[in-house]
């Protein structure tokens, strides 16, 4: 078993933002290493972890000031990811049949192209 952290306390279902939270409800069964991967490289990276900021504030969720591009562009694709495949994921739940598969594919391709 893995050591905790201090970032077993973060949530996607409580610290997320809204994408995050909605999306979460509909990938966690599949894609359970997602939130290992953001509580251990994304939430370090932002404001979240800066406790003079008020988790009602803005910037909570924002990125801090000093991460470096090359951790913002990590950070920046993981959420692409993810936020595409829920959208391709909830796709089905929200249109009609013809319609909903167009979207799905589109939502997927660009899900494989942000790499």
């Amino acid at each position: 078993m893995a050591a905790m952290t201090e970032f077993d306390r973060f949530s996607l279902e409580a610290d997320g933002d809204r994408h995050e939270q909605r999306f979460w409800k509909l990938l966690a069964a599949d894609f359970p290493a997602y939130q290992l991967f953001w509580r251990m490289y994304v939430v370090p990276l932002t404001n979240r972890v800066d406790f003079s900021i008020d988790r009602s504030d803005r910037r909570w969720i924002r990125m801090r000031p000093a991460v470096s591009d090359r951790y913002l562009r990590m950070a920046m694709d993981h959420y692409s990811v993810f936020y595409f495949v829920g959208r391709a994921t909830e796709q089905p739940k929200r249109s009609s049949m013809p319609k909903m598969c167009c979207i799905f594919w589109i939502r997927l391709a660009t899900t494989s192209s942000i790499f």
